[in-house]
């Protein structure tokens, strides 16, 4: 997959052939850098929805150096690649288990429901690019 629309495309029409995980992993463009967001005149990460259904919703972000941000997964997975620079994941998972990943540039992870995540960016000029996936409709 070269875009972010067909991306976003390949999402709407996910069947029970093909997973989301799979066609998030597809992805394989350069125009993401189309779609990157800062606030605060570049100091500070800014998610941005690319797309989103009832059950799933596309993300992007783009971070300042050392920049962190939280997110709890309650009911979700989400499934996350670092498009460029380096991020740490430092993971607690449902039950308390303390897991941390350095991910580079085209990492992938899967994060588990019921987890405490915290990112940070490792380097400047980082991005990086999440599909939340929900077990209820939103």
């Amino acid at each position: 997959m070269k875009t972010i629309p067909l991306l976003r495309n390949a999402l709407h029409d996910v069947t029970r052939t093909r997973s989301p995980h799979d066609i998030f992993r597809s992805y394989r463009g350069t125009d993401w850098k189309d779609y990157v967001q800062y606030s605060y005149g570049g100091k500070y990460c800014y998610p941005h929805v690319l797309w989103q259904n009832d059950s799933m919703e596309l993300v992007i972000m783009g971070w300042a150096d050392k920049q962190t941000y939280h997110t709890y997964t309650n009911y979700n997975t989400i499934y996350s690649r670092v498009l460029q620079g380096a991020l740490f994941f430092d993971e607690i998972n449902a039950d308390k288990t303390r897991t941390t990943w350095f991910m580079q540039e085209s990492s992938f992870l899967k994060i588990y429901p019921f987890s405490i995540i915290t990112m940070t960016a490792a380097r400047p000029t980082v991005a990086s690019l999440h599909l939340f996936t929900y077990s209820y409709q939103k």
